[in-house]
This record gives structure tokens, sequence and C-alpha cells, in this order.
């Protein structure tokens, strides 16, 4: 079940602040500025089965995302700074990083705030992955993985919830992280890769990933911020990537910074 958006009218949306021109790609400086340009799902495409995340049935669905304003009725959509790319990778109990990336998919780009949300009312919440598994969105030209170029000097600030939370917080969560890296809310936005969902037995985890591990003042700024818009109460800790390359491919590496 996804969570909506209340209070979510026609006239919010096509009344917005936003400069729809095609010429120019919007900032959106918080995940509800972004919810606020959300289209009526009535009017997209939203026929198409949903989609599947099983091993067999993970695909690059273009019907499903196709950026043609004829599915919504002629209203103008909504372009976001980046496109942005959803993988999901396949649980499996051994594995090697060349197994690993054999076993990414990609499911598809989107590069407007509608194709966001058609995508986001087609796809299982992360309340309904199995258990090893994880989503990850990143921008179009990186890969969610450490060796990529964007990312080998980087790192991850780890937000931690319960498995007994899953079905109440989880999904909530994570759209937020989503919403608050496509939107461009970040004051070091150039910083930003993506974000991460990993679904574990007893805890649960959304990463968002960074370029620049050794800046302690931006990883800090984000890291704040980040909390900021998820709400989130809680101690959070940045691994860094290179860490994890020496020691172990999991989150069990100690933590160069720590926000309470």
């Amino acid at each position: 079940m996804k969570e909506e958006t209340e209070g979510i009218n026609e006239q919010d949306v096509y009344n917005s602040h936003i400069d729809n021109s095609r010429s120019h790609k919007a900032s959106y400086r918080s995940p509800t500025d972004l919810s606020r340009a959300r289209t009526d799902p009535s009017r997209a495409n939203t026929n198409e089965s949903r989609v599947n995340t099983d091993e067999s049935l993970v695909h690059e669905d273009e019907s499903l995302v196709n950026s043609d304003e004829s599915r919504y009725l002629g209203y103008p959509l909504h372009p976001l700074q980046y496109t942005w790319v959803w993988w999901f990778d396949v649980p499996r109990r051994h594995f090697s990083s060349t197994s690993w990336c054999e076993n990414l998919k990609r499911i598809y780009a989107f590069s407007t705030v509608e194709d966001f949300w058609c995508l986001w009312n087609n796809i299982k919440g992360a309340n309904e992955l199995p258990i090893g598994s994880n989503y990850h969105v990143f921008k179009d030209s990186i890969e969610p993985s450490w060796e990529d170029d964007a990312n080998k000097n980087g790192g991850k600030w780890v937000i931690e919830l319960r498995s007994t939370l899953r079905n109440s917080q989880l999904n909530q969560l994570w759209m937020w992280a989503v919403l608050g890296c496509i939107g461009c809310s970040f004051d070091d936005d150039e910083e930003i890769c993506g974000v991460v969902v990993s679904v574990r037995q007893k805890t649960d985890k959304i990463s968002l990933w960074t370029k620049s591990a050794d800046n302690s003042e931006v990883c800090k700024r984000i890291g704040m911020q980040f909390k900021q818009m998820l709400g989130y109460q809680g101690r959070i800790g940045y691994q860094s990537h290179s860490d994890a390359m020496q020691h172990t491919p999991n989150f069990a590496n100690r933590n160069r910074y720590e926000l309470p």
C-alpha cells in the first residue's frame, strides 16, 4: 500500500510556482515542494501491471515510463533537475562483486515528477521486498556500486529502522528520502549520488550516498538535512566506501562521522 500525499488537488498541481518550460529544469527545495507538483494519478497511464520485482520480471518497462505528454491529457510535465534510475538487486546467500553486479537490475529511468509518481504507484513498496534485497535510486550517470567513479571516494549516511516498524514506517521514510534526492532538496546537491533502501531480517536501512567522504563539513551538513527531511530522531552514522572495500561488504564498518 502506497502512502498518498494528502491535500493535493488539480489546482495545486497545475498552478504551482514551478516553471513548466521544457527548457527549464526545476529545483524543488523540499520533498513537500515536489509532492505539491504531483500529478493526479488518475490522469497518468497506470493501467499497466504493477511492476513485479521477482527476478524473472525485473526489466525496463518503457510503456510505464514513456514521457509522452499525451498520457497527461495535454497538461505540461514538471522536469526534474536530473534524470534518475531505479535499480533493484536480487538477494543471494553467497555473492562476489562480480555476481552482485550481475544480479543488479536496472528497472527504468525517469526525468519528470509525473513519471516518478507513475512509477511509485506501480512498483512494490519497500516494505514488500524480500529479505536481503535493495532498491537503489541514483542519478543517471552513476551506478550504485562502490567502484563507480562518482562513488569511490565517497560514503553513505545510514538510517536504521527496526524490522517491527517495516510495515508502518519504512515505505514512508523511503518515499521522503527519494523525494529529497530527486527534488534537489540538499544545499550540497552536487554531492548527492543516490539513495538505497535495504530490507534485512532484524534492521532495515536507508542509506544516502555522497561523493566526498573526506569533507567532514559538507558530509555533516548533508547528514543533518537528511535527518530533518525524514523526521528521524535517532543517531545516524556515516561510513566511507573505502573502509567497506578494505574490510567487509556490509553495514558493520566503523562510522567515520556520527550525528545524534
